[in-house]
């Protein structure tokens, strides 16, 4: 039984379907990562204000 190309180009739309969406989402994950974790790996010191301490890295004035 032979495929008629309507089917090659279904499978090959899905197929590119699924690889777009899972760069798009890797892309999203390494955004959402250095918007969550902007300063990782630095050191931090305590910045008293009021009733409530902020935590600043140690090379931001």
């Amino acid at each position: 039984m032979a495929h008629s190309s309507s089917d090659d180009t279904a499978s090959s739309r899905s197929w590119r379907r699924w690889v777009a969406a899972v760069v798009l989402l890797v892309f999203f994950g390494v955004v959402m990562w250095n918007v969550i974790n902007p300063y990782r790996g630095q050191r931090f010191e305590k910045v008293p204000h009021g009733d409530h301490v902020h935590y600043l890295p140690k090379d931001r004035n």
